[in-house]
């Protein structure tokens, strides 16, 4: 079957997780922020989710047009600020 780009139905964060993963693994650094950017669509909406897919659009664009060679440091951060978003949840001012 073919890849599409969209979350698949019954995409789960933590499943688009586990494919960043993977790819990170493989060193496929711009498939790895767009997995992390399309999981962060899947939080709760708030303002902290939309900033958080913002940036990690950005950091998949840089790391596509070769600006961008992420260190250890950066991979790992970009999973974590999902991790904290996701656990802060929505905010609910």
């Amino acid at each position: 079957s073919a890849k599409v780009s969209a979350p698949a139905q019954g995409s789960t964060v933590h499943s688009l997780m586990n494919l960043a993963r993977q790819h990170r693994l493989d060193g496929k650094f711009y498939e790895y922020y767009r997995e992390l950017a399309r999981a962060s669509t899947l939080l709760a909406p708030s303002i902290a989710a939309k900033k958080l897919r913002e940036k990690l659009e950005h950091q998949a664009q840089q790391v596509g047009y070769g600006a961008l060679h992420p260190t250890e440091d950066e991979l790992e951060g970009a999973v974590r600020d999902l991790e904290r978003v996701m656990k802060d949840g929505p905010r609910t001012e």
